[in-house]
């Protein structure tokens, strides 16, 4: 028994046209159908889930997932800051976007509109990076203040130099949780930020981190040459370090550590004890 060309199904010898198709019998099939039957075949890479890239092919990629305007935008925006520094505040909040839609599990990028949502989360993110250093200045001025009483002035640099990578090193903690929870009390919490920031995978996600950091710290002096190639290189890189972290928070989540976020609404959605400290934490 013959059958059709382009869609397998049996046909009669007398049959023009496949009654299942309307393919024209004996006729090559043409390019449109051939791509077709490819597509149709193949798997669709518009639901490839960008988090099974691990955590730095989905930083790289997560911020021009779908669309290149929240980069292009933002990177305007950055280099307008330049000139008016606060305008730098609507970059950061789209930033703070991006790791809360990572944080979600949206497998899109956020669009970069609702200019007050941006300034607030913005403001928010750098009301806590104050309030986190104020914290470490003020734990390394106790310390030389007491090591001068001891005697012991001579360590002051050590001390300090420690006391100044504690508190990077728990800077993305308290941005992410920031940025997942949307409130600054709970970053600095040991249900929210301490939580994370004690994780094996966190200080591993850091070390990368650091490198992701200095590869593109090397390419942003390179871009000074055009002159506008900073502000587009430092926009990236804060998108990427947003997309990066919230990576980890989702799998912080995963494994019970944090609260899971409901997909696009940043409300716990797992156990009633998480639901608990997060509304604690408000």
């Amino acid at each position: 028994m013959p059958y059709c060309t382009a869609c397998g199904a049996a046909v009669d010898d007398a049959d023009t046209f496949c009654q299942q198709c309307g393919h024209e019998l004996g006729s090559p099939l043409s390019e449109t159908n051939a791509v077709d039957g490819d597509s149709d075949s193949g798997p669709d890479e518009s639901d490839e889930d960008p988090f099974e890239r691990g955590v730095a092919g989905f930083a790289l990629g997560y911020p021009v997932q779908d669309r290149y305007d929240p980069f292009l935008l933002g990177s305007v925006v950055s280099l307008l800051g330049a000139i008016l520094p606060p305008l730098q505040l609507f970059t950061v909040g789209y930033a703070v976007q991006l790791c809360r839609g990572a944080a979600r599990g949206d497998r899109t990028q956020p669009p970069f509109e609702g200019w007050r949502d941006l300034l607030v989360d913005g403001g928010r993110a750098t009301v806590a990076v104050v309030v986190l250093w104020a914290v470490v200045a003020a734990l390394g001025a106790s310390l030389t203040a007491l090591l001068a009483e001891a005697g012991l002035g001579g360590w002051d640099p050590l001390v300090l130099t420690a006391v100044g990578l504690a508190g990077l090193y728990v800077t993305p903690a308290v941005l992410t949780t920031c940025a997942a929870t949307g409130r600054v009390g709970a970053s600095f919490s040991q249900q929210f930020a301490g939580a994370v920031a004690f994780r094996g995978a966190y200080l591993k996600g850091f070390v990368l981190w650091l490198g992701l950091a200095l590869v593109v710290g090397a390419i942003w002096l390179a871009s000074w040459f055009t002159l506008v190639g900073p502000a587009f290189v430092s926009t990236y890189g804060l998108y990427l370090s947003g997309a990066f972290w919230g990576y980890h928070y989702r799998e912080a989540a995963r494994d019970g550590v944090v609260p899971a976020l409901a997909p696009e609404a940043a409300e716990a959605i797992t156990s009633p004890d998480h639901r608990v400290e997060l509304a604690d934490s408000r």
